[in-house]
């Protein structure tokens, strides 16, 4: 008998070479497909990591996302990286001596995320830098081109080499915001946004009700934007020396940013690859593996086992709505109530669970929603396990009416969080339909039938009835935080009013517990149940999907189907009163907008 020695990435490729085996055992009418990928997993269990591997992580093009996939199904539907993912393939090679270096591929501004993933990338970076010895090299053909390059910049001022062609720019600027406003818009489409919102700091319906900036509005944005800068300039100081003075100087062409050592090194992908790594990390040629191709080989950090201590990686990603979560396969995540709640239960009726980590990154959605997940996550810290919050980009409204319960409760210093507050109303189509000859003749069935018209502005005793609604929403709003962060109606009423904050201030208001990323909050949590990291086993929430489940029709005690546009919602509030297309136009525009400022490197604050 041959005795094969399997190191911890083919030692899960054997164990998926079982689970396929028994697989086209029970699927015998999909045994082709089940080929295939014994056929892939064969060649893992055989294969075996090389000498002088140089990891290399392309950003430019990505977008990230917080829910794990499936290795197969990912390589089909997969636009996405699990950020996590990615976080842990840096920590794991770290482990391997076989991995001499990474390479960061940036620069183009294509990828699309927020301030808060690029901070915790930058300490991943720094982590296997210290740790390692090895070096990390940051290539990218220009920081920004017709566009500002700062977050590029921010990430690459973390690797030990920064390289760029001589036809690539250093376009770093200071930052800038500019919200956009679309009332005069629906006018002409012969719309009306009919929102009131809870208090003059809650701006996310400004949008749609102003032409320009309120003053609480432009005194919010201006806050959160020096603060943001100021972050920014702190870490280009202590690693470049790079003070205001010198972003406010460019931008600049390669061979400027070369002579004032912002950059390291001049050259093209194919100099640097073929020459200069190998002779950084002492070899004669390397050979480079995405994140997928050494996925497979990367030591199991939190895997199964005898001795090990289960907890739940919670994601909440997204929109929050009633309903079934979506964005499974690909698309834009969101955070469903009920797809939520039921696995919230679940975990708290699961005995071997001891500990949770929701990672959340979610800038809100329906109160009624946030509310009911609110109550299982209260319903599972009274059962006595032990809940760690990790915030990503966003934590706000009512992403942090979710957050909020967490016995500790991390924010790196770019999450935006807090917006405690509500927006609440509808829009009124009457003229937009008038003028493409659609004309509405309602009759009333009692006083208050136009209540929920999409025809109808609210008036007289209803928009009492509806500002009275709003009121309630935030009182509540208001007394669950104070129950959850042990804090007076004057302290909360305070810091409430909408206000945003990055992750410092917010830590310095007690909204949160703990200045960190997803590192930290997961040794934060195995600090709490008194146990290594190591000792970890992770239990990703939602469940990876897989060719197996993805053929089998999924259930909760909450199932059923959601409309494409049910749950589309405004702010904090679901607009439920607008007609489907309606809504779905307003959100449509909303997140386009949004896009192209983030594209632009133009902060957004809810």
């Amino acid at each position: 008998m041959t005795n094969i020695v399997m190191k911890d990435g083919v030692h899960k490729a054997f164990n998926a070479a079982l689970a396929v085996g028994r697989w086209m055992y029970e699927n015998p009418n999909l045994s082709s497909i089940a080929a295939l990928i014994a056929a892939k997993v064969v060649k893992e269990i055989f294969s075996r990591l090389p000498d002088g591997v140089v990891l290399e992580i392309s950003l430019d093009r990505m977008a990230f996302g917080e829910m794990y996939q499936d290795a197969m199904l990912k390589s089909v539907y997969g636009k996405k990286v699990c950020f996590v993912t990615m976080l842990e393939l840096i920590e794991s090679a770290a482990m391997e001596r076989k991995v001499k270096a990474i390479l960061i591929r940036t620069g183009s501004g294509g990828y699309y995320t927020g301030l808060a993933q690029v901070e915790e990338l930058r300490s991943a970076l720094t982590r296997y830098q210290k740790s390692t010895g090895n070096p990390v090299i940051c290539y990218a053909p220009t920081f920004g081109e017709a566009g500002p390059g700062l977050l590029d910049y921010w990430l690459a001022t973390s690797c030990s080499h920064i390289v760029m062609p001589t036809c690539g720019g250093l376009n770093i600027t200071a930052p800038a915001a500019g919200p956009v406003f679309i009332k005069n818009l629906l006018g002409k489409l012969g719309l009306k946004a009919d929102i009131t919102q809870r208090s003059e700091y809650k701006n996310a319906g400004n949008m749609f009700t102003e032409d320009k900036m309120t003053e609480p509005h432009r005194e919010q944005t201006m806050r959160l934007l020096v603060q943001c800068y100021d972050l920014l300039v702190e870490d280009l100081n202590a690693t470049r020396k790079i003070t205001k003075e010198t972003v406010e100087a460019g931008p600049y062409v390669s061979t400027q940013a070369l002579d004032l050592k912002l950059i390291d090194h001049i050259m093209y992908y194919d100099e640097l690859v073929e020459t200069f790594i190998p002779g950084l990390v002492g070899r004669k040629t390397v050979k480079l593996y995405s994140l997928g191709a050494f996925e497979p080989f990367a030591k199991q950090l939190y895997g199964t086992g005898w001795g090990k201590t289960k907890i739940a990686l919670v994601t909440a990603e997204g929109g929050i709505h009633q309903g079934r979560s979506q964005g499974t396969l690909g698309g834009t995540p969101s955070i469903g109530s009920d797809t939520l709640c039921a696995q919230l239960r679940e975990i708290r009726e699961n005995k071997k669970v001891k500990g949770v980590l929701l990672r959340i990154d979610s800038r809100g959605g329906s109160y009624v929603a946030s509310d009911l997940i609110h109550r299982e996550m209260q319903m599972l810290k009274n059962s006595g396990i032990p809940i760690v919050v990790s915030m990503g980009n966003v934590a706000a409204s009512g992403g942090y009416y979710i957050a909020m319960v967490g016995k500790e409760i991390f924010a790196s210093r770019s999450t935006l969080t807090g917006s405690i507050g509500v927006v609440n109303g509808k829009v009124v189509c009457r003229e937009m339909l008038g003028k493409i000859g659609v004309t509405v003749d309602p009759v009333k069935g009692g006083e208050n039938s136009f209540y929920f018209s999409g025809v109808e502005e609210f008036e007289g005793r209803d928009k009492e009835v509806f500002e009275a609604q709003t009121d309630f929403m935030y009182a509540d709003f208001k007394k669950n935080v104070g129950a959850a962060r042990d804090m007076t109606p004057e302290q909360v009423e305070d810091l409430a009013r909408g206000q945003v904050y990055f992750g410092g201030q917010a830590q310095d208001l007690s909204l949160t517990t703990h200045t960190g990323g997803y590192y930290e909050a997961l040794r934060s949590l195995a600090a709490l149940l008194s146990v290594p990291t190591e000792k970890l086993s992770i239990a990703p929430y939602p469940q990876p999907l897989t060719l197996a489940t993805l053929l089998k029709k999924q259930t909760s005690r909450e199932d059923g189907d959601r409309s494409p546009l049910q749950g589309l919602t405004l702010g904090a509030f679901a607009l439920s009163v607008i007609p489907g297309s309606l809504s779905f136009l307003i959100n449509t525009v909303q997140s386009t907008v949004e896009a192209e400022l983030v594209a632009w490197g133009v902060p957004t604050f809810l």
